[in-house]
């Protein structure tokens, strides 16, 4: 029988760790996935939203509930992707309430790759690290009650990328976090 988690090369013992933690229904609030670039981290994590979605609630996804088909495009409203963004330096021009359009055109054709191929590296143009602001909406939107039934996933790409008051700010989210919420967090390690 097929699994979502054999689309994952490799990384047997982590997917074993992950799916032990699943069946004995003792989850971390956070998972810090580290390594070098291309390994699978993002692949890995995206599986492991996907299984802890799935109406299903076994150690892997079932592929056909609603909640399985929304994560075929990583749609799911309980999932939330985040990524540097382009921005200023600092962070009085980071306050701004919208992205120019075409930078929201790429964020939505590069999260519709990733959903296709999660080995794919979502890299947006000019983004340099993840602002500020985006932690404030992370951390407004870990307070409010879900749309959906089940745990809220944060998936944060190129965490290393958090200038020093995004972590800090992330620092106080996971501070405080409820158990149905579940941060992976990626760290960039050195190229193959």
């Amino acid at each position: 029988m097929h699994s979502n988690w054999d689309k994952i090369i490799g990384q047997q013992r982590v997917k074993n760790t992950l799916q032990t933690a699943i069946r004995h229904q003792r989850l971390s609030h956070a998972y810090l996935f580290w390594g070098n670039v291309g390994v699978g981290k993002d692949a890995l994590a995206i599986e492991f939203a996907r299984t802890l979605l799935c109406n299903n609630h076994g150690e892997s996804s079932c592929g056909e509930c609603s909640n399985c088909k929304k994560m075929e495009t990583l749609q799911h409203s309980n999932l939330k992707l985040i990524f540097p963004l382009p921005g200023g330096d600092n962070e009085k021009q980071d306050d701004s309430d919208s992205m120019e359009t075409d930078v929201v055109e790429e964020v939505r054709k590069q999260i519709g790759e990733k959903a296709l191929n999660p080995y794919f590296h979502i890299d947006i143009p000019k983004a340099k690290f993840i602002r500020i602001k985006t932690i404030r909406e992370v951390k407004k939107e870990s307070s409010m009650s879900s749309a959906e039934l089940g745990k809220k996933i944060f998936i944060i790409f190129d965490a290393d990328l958090m200038n020093d008051a995004s972590a800090n700010s992330l620092l106080k989210v996971l501070e405080e976090l409820l158990r149905e919420y579940i941060f992976c967090l990626f760290r960039r390690g050195k190229k193959l």
